[in-house]
């Protein structure tokens, strides 16, 4: 009987330490997520770490969020929006399951991006706000009326918060009910390293 226990003890401290090292060597695999950001004024926040819109009262000095999205637009916690270490590098158009490995420099913080007040249509007027200037790259407005948005479908490398690392490519911005429903599709590297596999 105490040989049987010895062994399952041995058996689940094993297993255990096996789970841990595989779960530090993995990176925690992200999803197709979509993201209601249909507000003028009004930035939804996000955490790669938690997967999940997360709520904030001053993203100026919290760092429970990584992006925000507003609109066409998107902040990182970092520079003129938040105190956070992330940013974003534009890593191209390159095959998102292929791209491996994001840079340890050259991240782009916030600083200002244009913004269209539509309350003065029909002569709306730019005004600047928070936001980064890479991830305004995700794509555009066709001229045509009325105008159409069309992704690039350019990679980016981003620095989250806390400084680890995430691969993500913004794939529409419409849903069912409309524009401002944000589909993007990332990887998340949970321990920090810079491989995105």
């Amino acid at each position: 009987m105490k040989n049987f226990r010895l062994k399952n003890a041995i058996f689940i401290i094993a297993a255990l330490l096996m789970f841990s090292a595989c779960d530090d060597d993995t990176p925690t695999i992200g999803a197709t997520t979509m993201v209601e950001a249909t507000s003028y004024t009004e930035w939804v926040y996000f955490s790669f770490s938690e997967g999940k819109i997360v709520d904030v009262t001053d993203p100026k000095t919290e760092t429970n969020w990584d992006i925000g999205l507003r609109r066409n637009h998107f902040s990182t916690n970092s520079g003129s929006s938040g105190n956070g270490a992330g940013g974003v590098f534009d890593a191209g158009v390159v095959d998102f399951d292929a791209y491996f490995e994001a840079p340890e420099t050259e991240y782009t913080v916030d600083d200002t991006v244009q913004n269209m007040d539509l309350t003065t249509i029909p002569f709306p007027t730019m005004y600047s706000i928070a936001g980064n200037t890479v991830l305004e790259t995700w794509g555009v407005f066709t001229e045509e009326q009325p105008p159409t948005f069309i992704p690039s479908n350019k990679v980016f490398a981003v620095k989250t918060a806390d400084g680890k690392y995430v691969k993500m490519i913004i794939q529409s911005y419409y849903g069912a009910d409309g524009s401002g429903y944000i589909t993007f599709k990332y990887v998340y590297q949970s321990d920090g390293s810079t491989n995105l596999e």
